[in-house]
């Protein structure tokens, strides 16, 4: 593991005043062949919780079901190891018209769901293949939950771009309480990227680090699971050519994604020694990077991140 980072996405304000529990593994999820059927049979998970599922088949949806016993901001996110392997979609299972009004969808993309909980009850939720006619590889389905403090009621309130994954969200406060009117929501991603909820760079988007043109990022792959993912994010003021690329003796693999989570781009070769390399133009926006070992492959590795010319 690196002594230091150069860049942390963790460095977020001491005042936080919400907990979360420590991640721990779980049983896998049941399985229905029909998301219109609902999720009857969808196991029950901790709200703080990393689950691993396996393989299905094509038109298979794989149920959650997650208890919320206290109102809350939940967390929650789908991922599939691999270059190769289908992309993930998730979504909350069909609420009804009384439902709707107990859960707020504050960030919506492809895979990945932040909610305001205002009813504590169970919540399910539904992962699939983004193509239908594709099956569900192995995926990791990654859960957190931050309690409201009765002494801190929070109101989360939007102010990025419909279903962009932005950490861009301001969370008011009472006019009664001791604390700023608009506090930024890296008082709620603290608790939700704790730095002991993982090993160095998280595998949530909303936890991603930032990474900017020119710096080095330090890294290390841990699989235990074989699906140590880590999560980088940038941020393009105007459309550029950007280089993507890692140096190590760990074989990556590099997956782009846009701000909607979708995947733009993959490789697993181009760099010295089984690094990855990637070259793409970019639109002016938000990108996530993905990086992982390629068949569980793991050790230290550093980021480089240029924008072409360098």
């Amino acid at each position: 593991m690196p002594e230091a980072k150069q860049i942390s996405a963790k460095q977020f304000s001491a005042a936080a005043v919400l907990a979360v529990a420590v991640v721990a593994a779980g049983p896998l999820p049941a399985v229905v062949t029909d998301a219109g059927s609902g999720c009857a049979d969808a196991v029950a998970i901790s709200p703080n919780d990393h689950h691993r599922g396996l393989p299905g088949q094509v038109g298979e949806t794989f149920c959650h079901r997650i208890n919320c016993d206290t109102i809350g901001v939940l967390l929650v996110r789908a991922a599939t190891p691999g270059m190769d392997e289908a992309e993930p979609k998730l979504r909350l299972s069909d609420p009804t018209e009384a439902e709707e009004a107990e859960v707020v969808i504050v960030e919506r993309s492809a895979a990945h769901l932040l909610l305001r909980i205002r009813e504590p009850r169970p919540y399910v939720f539904e992962v699939a293949a983004q193509d239908p006619r594709t099956a569900l590889g192995e995926y990791t389905f990654i859960s957190r939950f931050v309690a409201d403090a009765d002494a801190f009621p929070l109101e989360l309130t939007k102010t990025g771009a419909d279903g962009e994954i932005d950490p861009m969200l301001i969370v008011s406060a009472p006019v009664d309480v001791p604390a700023p009117v608009d506090v930024p929501l890296e008082l709620i991603l603290y608790d939700f990227c704790r730095p002991e909820l993982v090993d160095d760079h998280d595998a949530l988007f909303a936890c991603a680090s930032p990474v900017r043109p020119g710096e080095w990022v330090h890294g290390e792959l841990v699989n235990d699971w074989t699906d140590d993912l880590d999560v980088f994010s940038f941020y393009l003021a105007e459309q550029r050519t950007v280089w993507l690329e890692t140096r190590g003796g760990v074989d990556t693999v590099g997956t782009l994604y846009d701000r909607r989570g979708h995947r733009l781009a993959a490789a697993d070769d181009g760099g010295a020694d089984g690094n990855f390399r990637l070259v793409r133009t970019l639109a002016p926006g938000r990108y996530f990077l993905r990086i992982e070992g390629r068949n569980g492959a793991q050790g230290p590795y550093s980021l480089i991140f240029g924008t072409l010319p360098w």
